[in-house]
């Protein structure tokens, strides 16, 4: 994708943001700073509730790095060179296909990764409550947790480009040993749920919350990356004799 900046390389695995990734801080630092905190810790400055959310949305964003570049050393434990990662709003693109043994095992260790990131998190969350860290960084904590619990469960719902919809694409090549058809089938589920989170996104913009800005930008995104996951028409056909 257009529009990225370079990371540096982390476990001999280069890490690029897209654009998108803005969107993601603004809107994990906004929800904490103007909506969340104000309300359930009220007694603290407004400047240090702003400092606190961003931190906050910068070791969400690290978060993500973690779960894009687990998968991609899979990936180079099965014999395939580590590719580029590169972070978009809810994840991150540039996974090379392998045989579906292998990418099964790819795309388990992204959610496996937000899993154990949330799990550390919890458990830090947990230990400062228990030595009485201030509330800011154990709810800050807290919220960091969940979202790493969050993201490792939408990420294997089954359509691309998420990670369940890689496990779909395995497990339907594996099934009936086009590789192809099953990358159709999965992108096409992607585009689909993408399409409804967008029009659950405009129902919420429409209605007395004014929320749904998360669903609009996670089903774009999601339709979008869906569509470019598509192998080309000429791919499909069978080969001639």
């Amino acid at each position: 994708m257009t529009g990225t900046v370079p990371l540096g390389e982390f476990a001999g695995v280069r890490v690029r943001a897209h654009w998108s990734v803005t969107a993601a801080l603004g809107l994990v630092a906004g929800a904490l700073a103007f909506a969340r905190w104000p309300r359930v810790l009220p007694a603290y400055p407004d400047v240090v509730l702003f400092g606190a959310a961003v931190v906050a949305a910068v070791f969400f964003v690290a978060s993500l790095m973690v779960r894009e570049v687990a998968p991609a050393l899979v990936a180079r434990r099965h014999g395939a060179a580590a590719p580029e990662v590169t972070l978009w709003f809810f994840g991150g693109t540039a996974r090379k296909r392998e045989a579906p043994g292998a990418e099964l095992r790819v795309a388990v260790a992204g959610p496996l990764a937000s899993l154990s990131a949330g799990a550390l998190l919890g458990l830090a969350a947990w230990g400062g409550a228990l030595l009485g860290a201030p509330l800011l960084a154990v709810d800050a904590l807290t919220c960091l947790t969940a979202l790493n619990v969050a993201l490792a469960l939408f990420h294997l719902l089954p359509a691309a480009p998420l990670d369940g919809g890689r496990i779909l694409r395995a497990a339907l090549a594996a099934r009936r040993g086009d590789r192809a058809r099953a990358a159709v089938r999965s992108a096409r589920a992607g585009q689909a749920f993408g399409a409804a989170l967008m029009a659950s996104g405009a129902v919420l913009l429409a209605g007395p919350s004014g929320g749904g800005v998360w669903w609009l930008l996670t089903g774009a995104f999601t339709a979008v990356l869906a569509t470019v996951d598509q192998p080309p028409a000429d791919a499909r056909r069978p080969a001639p004799d």
